[in-house]
């Protein structure tokens, strides 16, 4: 169901309540906060210098980005990458899950019945600024986000502020995902 940590009885007492995502901005609006406490300030990402680029060896490489708890999916992820290097035993497959957390156990777990076109490197949590190097430097074909929910994704705009087509779960505010100076 819906999470919102504040009790709305709370909002009267705020100068300013700041929505992210239109959809915050109307939940917010809905929930009682009067239009004079509340504004909205999208968040977005810069433009990187560099666009990635797409394999030119036959492989596909996807990357994904998140931490690895349940809301996130990340074990679906290795499923449905499972699933597509068996139906495809010819095409040479990579992931890339950039994160960390209480369910990477469970993905290298699952990784273990991975067929041997399908590689996976799980280099846990590293700094922002190696995820955008990695999409500088490294082909990627596919961005992938299975979460069962999200506030306004920021791994999706980094991904396709560097021109890599992203598939995600349609999941409220992910349509709703803003690039800026693209």
């Amino acid at each position: 169901p819906p999470f919102q940590p504040w009790h709305p009885a709370m909002y009267e007492h705020l100068a300013l309540t700041a929505a992210i995502s239109q959809h915050g901005f109307d939940y917010l609006r809905r929930a009682g906060v009067t239009p004079e406490r509340l504004q909205l300030f999208r968040l977005g990402t810069e433009a990187p210098s560099t666009l990635a680029r797409a394999s030119q060896d036959g492989v596909l490489r996807i990357v994904s980005c998140s931490h690895v708890t349940a809301v996130k999916r990340v074990p679906l992820i290795a499923d449905a990458l499972i699933a597509f290097a068996r139906a495809h035993p010819q095409r040479a497959v990579a992931w890339t899950h950039f994160g960390d957390g209480p369910d990477l156990p469970a993905v290298r777990e699952r990784l273990r019945a991975a067929p041997a076109n399908l590689t996976a490197l799980l280099p846990g949590a590293v700094e922002n600024a190696r995820v955008i190097d990695h999409y500088a430097r490294e082909p990627v074909d596919l961005f992938l986000l299975l979460s069962a929910s999200e506030g306004l994704p920021v791994s999706i705009q980094e991904a396709a502020g560097a021109a890599i087509p992203v598939i995600a779960t349609d999941v409220v505010p992910s349509r709703e995902t803003i690039l800026l100076g693209r």
